[in-house]
């Protein structure tokens, strides 16, 4: 029993370190935590492309905290409203798409959801000629998309106390690896 209350005491301490996340529970504290407006912030980073996402994010986010049946009574009763885990994904794939590489462990949430640094500049300097790297490039807003499908199918038999790679058990950086053969179409000659 005391192992359980430091347990508690701990939780309540403070915010989670993203780094630190593991499961959809982790995941839904972490959101929880933050003020709503940082927490737009963080999606506004994304522009457009986050747009549509973000009235259903934070709405769908922000109601489930609200609502008796939503997260805080959910999580107590180890259940979270499949709309919900739905919801934390897809705001976790806007969130944690633009984290430095290797700041991170490869088992955190952050990893499922971060791009690669080098690939994302390069499209980015490409699209843009080199005027706006913090503009989200074409493949970027392809890889947010395909993730967010991916992960409407998958959530649909998740709990709170899943691991997130034990949900999606597929990476952001992979997907975009692919996406970015695709784009790499070009053939550089040496001049002579």
């Amino acid at each position: 029993m005391e192992n359980w209350r430091r347990f508690l005491t701990e939780e309540e301490e403070g915010p989670l370190d993203p780094k630190d996340i593991t499961t959809i529970g982790q995941l839904q504290t972490y959101f929880k935590s933050l003020e709503p407006s940082k927490l737009k912030k963080v999606i506004a980073k994304y522009g457009s492309a986050a747009t549509k996402l973000t009235g259903y994010v934070m709405g769908g986010v922000a109601g489930a905290y609200a609502g008796p049946a939503g997260f805080s009574a959910g999580v107590g009763a180890g259940f979270v409203a499949q709309e919900a885990i739905e919801a934390l994904l897809v705001t976790a794939v806007v969130a944690f798409a633009n984290v430095e590489d290797g700041t991170y462990p490869e088992d955190s949430a952050i990893s499922y959801f971060d791009l690669d640094d080098r690939v994302v500049n390069f499209l980015r300097d490409i699209e843009s000629k080199g005027k706006n790297l913090n503009k989200i490039s074409q493949p970027e807003k392809e890889t947010l998309d395909l993730m967010i499908k991916y992960i409407k199918m998958k959530a649909k038999k998740a709990k709170a106390s899943d691991t997130i790679g034990s949900v999606l058990n597929l990476k952001a950086a992979r997907v975009m690896d692919k996406k970015f053969a695709k784009y790499q179409k070009i053939k550089l000659s040496h001049a002579d």
